[in-house]
């Protein structure tokens, strides 16, 4: 189902997974650097480095987003969840402030982005929400092309301790928010995790982005 989100042309929601987004996402490269430019490929990029710029850009559209989906469920009151980043917070990689091409010599993404967002979203909205860590990344991820599924879940723990503190946990739609959906290998295996934890829970997953393949490219003819 398309929504009708002002400068996001291609938001989509499908009613029968529960999974959305707002945009697509080409890898730089992929196509010619002017649609590239045109798409909002390059704001996901920043998005990825953690400028709190960035992060902002997309507040505003994902509020809507989850404001559709929470009128789709007739559920009045919902949990954030932030799919938790590649690195562990354990990991002496994991870094929690923005990527300053300055300072650091080697392009680094800010690993708690998606935390910072989920809070700015409910900040900025007038939705009864609240963000819980309630997915705990145990060990750094394997490389990209080895993430399934199964290694997913070997790194992935669920915080039995956090989600008993939530008042009235059966009454919510509990929404997993991640930045860009590829494979859609995380998102399942977190979705996997809640329900086995949360029982009977209306539980949605939703992405900034969903990458895209060169030959699918569609440009952002609604903006004006």
């Amino acid at each position: 189902m398309n929504l009708k989100i002002k400068n996001f042309p291609h938001a989509q929601l499908d009613q029968n997974t529960f999974r959305g987004f707002l945009c697509h996402y080409y890898v730089v490269g992929s196509i010619d650097i002017n649609l590239w430019r045109a798409s909002y490929s390059p704001e996901i990029l920043n998005f990825k480095e953690g400028g709190n710029n960035s992060i902002e850009f997309f507040v505003p559209p994902f509020a809507e987003l989850i404001k559709f989906v929470m009128n789709q469920t007739n559920l009045n009151s919902g949990i954030l969840i932030p799919v938790p980043s590649s690195t562990s917070k354990n990991d002496s990689f994991f870094s929690a402030v923005p990527y300053d091409k300055i300072k650091m010599s080697k392009r680094k993404n800010r690993d708690n982005r998606s935390e910072i967002f989920c809070e700015k979203v409910i900040e900025y909205s007038a939705l009864d929400l609240q963000s819980v860590e309630l997915l705990v990344r145990q060990t750094t991820k394997l490389e990209k092309k080895n993430r399934t599924i199964s290694d997913q879940l070997k790194s992935l723990i669920f915080d039995m301790v956090k989600f008993q503190n939530i008042v009235n946990s059966e009454s919510k739609i509990y929404i997993l928010i991640d930045d860009v959906e590829t494979t859609g290998n995380t998102l399942s295996a977190c979705s996997q995790i809640l329900k086995s934890n949360i029982g009977d829970a209306k539980i949605v997953c939703l992405s900034i982005a969903k990458s895209r393949s060169h030959l699918e490219y569609q440009p952002l003819s609604e903006i004006s």
